[in-house]
């Protein structure tokens, strides 16, 4: 179960908002598709961020990973990443 975590709806939805703003590269690029709504920043995270060697399929941290992304409250980082 996963529970507020630091003001966000759970760990994984902190966490990924904490990655995807803490450069400025990738915060410009998240915020952009984020203006088009929370699926495709889910689905620009996920193409972008899961598809990279370390996450292959059959790895601990694939697993690991797609835990975590299935958790992630995309409305609320989508929301978060286009506020200003």
């Amino acid at each position: 179960m996963c529970e507020e975590f630091s003001g966000w709806a759970n760990a994984p939805t902190w966490s990924m908002h904490l990655w995807l703003s803490n450069d400025q590269t990738m915060y410009s690029q998240a915020r952009e598709v984020a203006q088009h709504g929370p699926e495709p920043l889910r689905d620009w995270v996920e193409a972008t961020l899961l598809l990279e060697p370390a996450f292959a399929v059959g790895s601990i941290a694939n697993d690991l990973a797609y835990w975590s992304f299935e958790r992630v409250d995309w409305d609320e980082v989508a929301e978060a990443l286009t506020e200003d």
